[in-house]
């Protein structure tokens, strides 16, 4: 009780900053983030900064910087392995910003994190055919189309399967 009492005191606060205090929290967390001594993400910084881009966007639902700031918090909850909650924020971006050049990414992202993380293969068939009928010319639509056809498959299939076809193809 009291984590969610302090988590909604700390988004609270995060909603009073202006959009520049926000944005360069975000900033800040980012460069944090990441300790290359150690090869490793800071698991409480990351999560700030997922914390902070969620409440950048809520604060802020019309900032066409929300929906790059909620791919950046995705992509970091996906390093994380916490998969549904870049899940979460990539759906997220698919209904709020639909028409953001983001949208796209996001729902690559969606399908790929459950082929490729969460071993989903019949979700992700079903987000890789929508992402086709959406975006058919989208620079993430050939990888889309390789990883359909692939899907299932173990590295050792493609592989065997690059080398059968002949030169050309």
């Amino acid at each position: 009780m009291k984590a969610k009492l302090f988590m909604l005191m700390l988004l609270l606060g995060f909603m009073a900053c202006s959009n520049v205090d926000l944005g360069q929290k975000i900033e800040e967390l980012g460069k944090k983030m990441y300790d290359p001594a150690t090869n490793r993400i800071d698991e409480k910084v990351a999560g700030e900064f997922i914390q902070t881009c969620e409440a950048y966007a809520k604060a802020n639902p019309t900032d066409d910087k929300s929906p790059d700031y909620l791919l950046k918090a995705g992509e970091t909850a996906r390093t994380m392995k916490n998969f549904t909650k870049g899940i979460a924020l990539y759906d997220r971006i698919i209904t709020e910003y639909s028409d953001h050049p983001k949208a796209a990414q996001a729902l690559f992202l969606k399908g790929f994190t459950l082929d490729n993380d969460m071993d989903q293969q019949e979700q992700a068939k079903t987000v890789y055919e929508s992402f086709l009928v959406k975006y058919p010319s989208n620079e993430f639509a050939d990888d889309t189309k390789f990883l359909l056809e692939n899907l299932g498959k173990s590295d050792d299939e493609i592989i065997k399967s690059f080398e059968k076809k002949p030169e050309g193809e």
